[in-house]
This record gives structure tokens, C-alpha cells and sequence, in this order.
């Protein structure tokens, strides 16, 4: 029940939020390095919350529906490393915002007008992004989709199964 009622109702709140967040720090007027940390944090969340609403609620309601079953076997392979991906992504995202804030306090005005922009900002989150993206790319290779037989349907199916890079210690 709560997957099923709270997951939904929380996670549009927060699909509300980080879209209102992602447009107004995307404004020209509002360019910032920080404005454009916080822009990608924003669409990063936003990712997190669309790939748990298939990974956790489609979950649990594909033992309803033989075409729910499928939709999170085929899509799960792609949400499950694109979900973690975006949640390293927003670690890193609040750490290179915090350090860009430090920069922008404590140092002197050298260090700001060299590091603190826009450019430098943008070149910092397509780093990270990429970081993160080699970081989590072992995940791509943990699921694998198989065909089964679903007993509850009496249907031939197709499932999800942790591959020997998952399952190895």
C-alpha cells in the first residue's frame, strides 16, 4: 500500500518541485555557477524519482497484469543503472556545489574569477556527469531478461535475473 499510494503522491510532489526548480534556475537572468549546479541537481532528482516510480511501483504491481510484468522486465535493465547513475550524480552534484560556495566565500577574488562561473560550472557537471556515469557502468551488465513461463497467466513471459556480476561477492 504505501509503494502503491505514498511512492506516487511523494514522488509528484517532488517531480512538481524539481521541474519548478529546473526552469527557474535555467532563466538566463538567474545564471550562476551555483544556479547551474542546482539546475542540474534538480533534473538529476528528477530522474531518481521517474526511474523509482518504474523500478519500485511497476514492481509491484507486475504480478496484476501480464503487460506490467513485461514493461518492467524490458525497462528495468535500463532504469535500474540509469537510477544509481543520477543518484551519484546528485552526490557529486551537492559536493561540487558545496565546493564552488566555499570558493565563492573563503577565497579571494583570483580563485572566484576563475573558478566560480558559468563555463567553468558547465564543464564541471558534464565531468561529473560523465564520472558518474563510469562509475555506475558495471551495473549495465547486472540484469539480464529471460524467457519464462508465468504460471499465474499460464503464458510464455519474459522476466528479469541478476547476471553472475550481480550475484558475485
Amino acid at each position: 500500500m504505501v509503494i502503491r499510494i505514498l511512492l506516487p503522491v511523494i514522488g509528484l510532489f517532488g517531480l512538481c518541485g524539481n521541474g519548478i526548480s529546473a526552469f527557474i534556475y535555467s532563466r538566463k537572468s538567474m545564471r550562476s555557477s551555483m544556479n547551474i549546479y542546482l539546475c542540474a541537481l534538480a533534473i538529476s532528482d528528477t530522474i531518481i524519482i521517474l526511474t523509482a516510480f518504474l523500478l519500485f511501483l511497476i514492481e509491484n504491481l507486475r504480478y496484476k497484469s501480464l503487460l506490467l510484468s513485461e514493461i518492467f522486465a524490458i525497462l528495468t535493465p535500463l532504469t535500474f543503472p540509469l537510477g544509481l547513475t543520477a543518484q551519484s550524480l546528485s552526490v557529486f552534484l551537492t559536493v561540487t556545489s558545496a565546493i564552488d560556495c566555499f570558493i565563492m566565500i573563503y577565497s579571494n577574488p583570483n580563485y572566484k574569477r576563475r573558478f566560480c562561473t558559468t563555463s567553468t560550472a558547465i564543464k564541471m557537471v558534464g565531468m561529473i556527469s560523465m564520472l558518474a556515469l563510469l562509475y555506475n557502468s558495471p551495473h549495465m551488465f547486472e540484469i539480464n531478461v529471460i524467457d519464462c513461463w508465468n504460471i499465474g497467466y499460464a503464458e510464455k513471459s519474459i522476466d528479469v535475473c541478476p547476471t553472475d556480476l550481480r550475484q558475485s561477492e
